[in-house]
């Protein structure tokens, strides 16, 4: 997502809602990791960490855990690092800059937990993206991972552009929804020793937007399952947990 992208209100307000009241996802989030890690993590590097929350998030639940965030949005750091603070978390490294340089921002190999949460959905691809990952966390540690998959043999490539009511257009962005099969061949290729994967199914009912763009809400099935969706798209959102 580029810088004009991060800028939007809309995002800005997105990332200030969750300091006081963590979204169902990052409450999963919790959970999950407290359900496949061994041990507490000592070291966690959050990638495409925004303002911040989830490492607000993530420092209660490991309370001795360094965290560590990057972002290419080094503009929201001040205002995260100040609503940490103020909802009771302890201080963060945030490190600025293009996460496909994090090698060179960053010792390698030094990670017990390596999070890349909603984000590698809106990359063109996932490939060097996973590899950089792959770098950053020690042996045996893990990486987890939020993202749109489908358990069918396929890829879907999926270009959003918004319009505002007077037919002016935003720049295109990437909606991808990834072949899951694909992206575990893929870890494995890079020296994946075990992976684990979790449906994130909601359980709270979200209203549409009062725009027609894209925007999160939920929609109830016949049998009572409640599932996601942003504009026209459904959104399959897997929990990934990848060990070295």
């Amino acid at each position: 997502m580029s810088d004009k992208h991060w800028l939007d209100p809309r995002h800005v307000d997105y990332h200030r809602r969750q300091f006081t009241t963590p979204y169902r996802s990052t409450v999963h989030l919790t959970r999950f990791l407290r359900s496949i890690l061994p041990r507490d993590p000592q070291t966690v590097l959050d990638v495409g960490c925004g303002a911040g929350q989830n490492c607000l998030h993530i420092g209660k639940a490991f309370p001795c855990a360094a965290v560590t965030g990057v972002d290419i949005a080094s503009h929201l750091f001040p205002l995260g690092q100040a609503l940490i603070l103020e909802c009771g978390g302890r201080p963060v490294k945030f490190v600025g800059g293009d996460f496909y340089t994090l090698p060179n921002l960053l010792p390698n190999g030094s990670y017990d937990l390596v999070l890349s949460l909603q984000t590698m959905t809106w990359l063109e691809s996932y490939e060097r993206f996973l590899s950089v990952l792959f770098q950053m966390v020690c042996p045996g540690g893990w990486i987890v991972i939020s993202s749109l998959f489908t358990d069918c043999l396929v890829d879907a490539k999926i270009a959003i552009t918004e319009y505002d009511e007077g037919g002016a257009s935003q720049d295109p962005v990437w909606y991808n929804i990834y072949c899951f099969d694909r992206f575990v061949r893929q870890c494995l290729s890079l020296g994946a020793r075990q992976i684990i994967n979790e449906d994130f199914k909601i359980d709270v009912e979200i209203p549409p937007p009062a725009h027609r763009r894209m925007g999160t809400f939920t929609r109830r099935l016949a049998e009572g399952e409640l599932i996601q969706q942003s504009g026209p798209l459904l959104m399959p959102w897997k929990f990934v947990a990848i060990r070295l």
